[in-house]
């Protein structure tokens, strides 16, 4: 993750001394496609559908957002990967899609560092160890417990192999010798319904995703999956304050482009994002 990141830095910081030219000044002259690898309501879907707005309107071109969700992201990103590389084709991707999945997925039909280059980053979000009304558990210790007395009773929900619930709860489980089930689906939206309708009771994902029902009292939060305190819930505690050190999940969002696409294209698309990023 951390490398992804820094070559992702050190690559927009070289954008600006990238040469001008007649095919820059054209782009874009038609529609732009922004491929999503999750479903729709997920916080990479929100904040894609953000930029494209500004991106549409900066531009004056449709920017058009298409979820291709399932198989952890690899699907959006493999057809990316095949695109023509002439700039209208975009993938939006986490470090999910592009790191852990090679090594939970066989056969994996693209290679972030051969069929990518790097836009801009997004995002980085914390995330949030969640759970329904009905688990009496106020904290992630107290889950704990109730998992080792009841191991057949509790599931989370995921998007897959891969996801950051099922890496955090994997983890979880090596930590302190327990198994809670995963239930795979395709996507943050539709684990989003299944948690509120008690298809399952746990889950992980970003504070901003899980808002709708946390401010519907239809989730509770028992611990942040990171290092500091979430500014939005100052008062619970970290994991590592819970003395579960290592366990952390975060989310890095990106766009990117095929690899081949010329370099005059990628720092024009490159500074538009940045600069809509940049405001307030």
């Amino acid at each position: 993750m951390k490398c992804l990141l820094t070559a992702a830095l050190l690559f927009a910081a070289t954008l600006s001394s990238a040469p001008v030219s007649a095919q820059t000044a054209a782009f874009p002259s038609r529609p732009i496609k922004i491929m999503v690898g999750s479903s729709a309501g997920g916080y990479l879907d929100v904040i894609t559908r953000a930029v494209a707005r500004e991106l549409s309107a900066q531009w004056g071109q449709p920017i058009i957002v298409d979820n291709k969700p399932g198989a952890s992201g690899s699907i959006a990103a493999a057809s990316v990967a095949k695109a023509a590389p002439d700039g209208y084709t975009w993938l939006a991707a986490t470090e999910a899609h592009l790191m852990v999945n090679k090594y939970t997925q066989k056969n994996l039909p693209y290679d972030f560092k051969r069929d990518f280059i790097g836009i801009s980053i997004l995002a980085k979000a914390d995330q949030m160890v969640v759970a329904t009304p009905s688990v009496p558990a106020n904290t992630l210790p107290e889950l704990v417990e109730l998992l080792k007395q009841q191991p057949d009773k509790y599931s989370y929900g995921s998007w897959g192999a891969g996801s950051h619930p099922h890496l955090f709860f994997a983890k979880l489980g090596q930590m302190e010798k327990v198994n809670i089930l995963q239930v795979p689906y395709k996507g943050v939206a539709p684990t989003l319904l299944a948690l509120s309708s008690g298809e399952v009771q746990v889950s992980v994902m970003s504070a901003g995703t899980a808002r709708p029902l946390l401010d519907a009292g239809k989730l509770k939060v028992l611990a942040a999956a990171s290092r500091e305190r979430s500014p939005t819930f100052p008062d619970i505690p970290t994991t590592e304050e819970l003395g579960y050190k290592g366990l952390q999940s975060s989310i890095w969002m990106v766009f990117l482009l095929p690899a081949d696409t010329p370099k005059e294209i990628v720092a024009r698309s490159s500074e538009a994002v940045v600069a809509i990023l940049k405001r307030p």
